[in-house]
């Protein structure tokens, strides 16, 4: 069992590492809904669909919190905005909603709720893995911008310090872009 995080792009590499890893994915987990964290839900979700499907297993779940719906509905724009060719038919909406300390079917994950780089922006963290997937909350010597739709530095600051610095120190950090780092 696995989930799927922040299929924003690549969709035929992402569907070739499932291949290739053999893995069951339950759910695709969506960070935040900056289009470079969701532009190929649909061909990812649709792939694994099929995948699933030739091993009896059920097509995955599509979550995000609802605080970022409003940023989903506006992925053409978005598109527009930052000249990236728009999705020839619209992106389904989520099938799922995350909320904060949801317990995750998968290596005992919980979904943080970590709003500041948008409104709705989660992490996903794996105590016992010593794992934290961050989204653009947090990089490797920097945090997320909060000069997007729906930032906010105050939040953001306030989520880093309330939900991630509380972490054990030697936590790895997988961001949404760049090198990994730990707490």
């Amino acid at each position: 069992r696995a989930v799927l995080v922040d299929p924003g792009g690549d969709a035929d590499d992402i569907l070739d590492l499932v291949k290739r890893m053999d893995v069951y994915v339950v759910r695709i987990i969506v960070t935040h809904a900056h289009l470079d964290h969701f532009l190929a839900v649909d061909q990812v979700r649709d792939g694994i669909a099929k995948i699933n499907k030739l091993r009896n297993m059920e097509a995955p779940s599509v979550s995000l919190h609802q605080a970022d719906a409003m940023m989903w509905a506006m992925l053409p724009l978005q598109c527009r905005l930052l000249g990236i060719a728009e999705p020839s038919k619209p992106i389904a909406n989520p099938t799922a909603w995350l909320t904060d300390k949801q317990q995750l079917s998968v290596l005992d994950g919980v979904v943080l709720s970590t709003p500041g780089h948008s409104p709705g922006s989660v992490c996903v963290h794996f105590a016992k893995a010593k794992l934290l997937l961050t989204g653009d909350t947090l990089f490797r010597g920097s945090i997320g911008r909060t000069d997007l739709w729906g930032g906010d530095p105050k939040q953001i600051l306030a989520s880093i310090r309330s939900r991630l610095l509380v972490l054990p120190d030697d936590t790895r950090v997988i961001p949404g872009h760049g090198a990994e780092t730990t707490i």
